[in-house]
């Protein structure tokens, strides 16, 4: 049977409706360490990720595909004028 594929976690968790967002992945025995996922078509929700290693399938892990704009931690931001912005979206 061999050593079979698992995933233990992903980052980010989520990502925006169409756009390819780009998945760190960590686990046993993975056929590498990013995903490519394509949401271009998708409704918001939770999409299961799993990788295939040969003829083994890994365990699915949620990720999750929203309307919101994503945005990432930028360094430094460590002192009041080096914090990151944001804008609460708009109804």
């Amino acid at each position: 049977m061999g050593e079979l594929p698992f995933v233990t976690s992903i980052f980010p968790l989520g990502g925006p409706i169409g756009t390819r967002t780009t998945v760190e992945l960590q686990g046993w025995n993975l056929p590498g360490q990013e995903l490519a996922v394509e949401a271009q078509n998708q409704e918001a929700g939770v999409q299961f990720l799993g990788v295939r290693q040969g003829e083994c399938d890994s365990n699915r892990v949620p990720f999750a595909i929203d309307t919101l704009p994503e945005s990432r931690e930028q360094e430094p931001n460590n002192a009041p004028g080096t914090t990151s912005s944001s804008r609460s979206p708009s109804s």
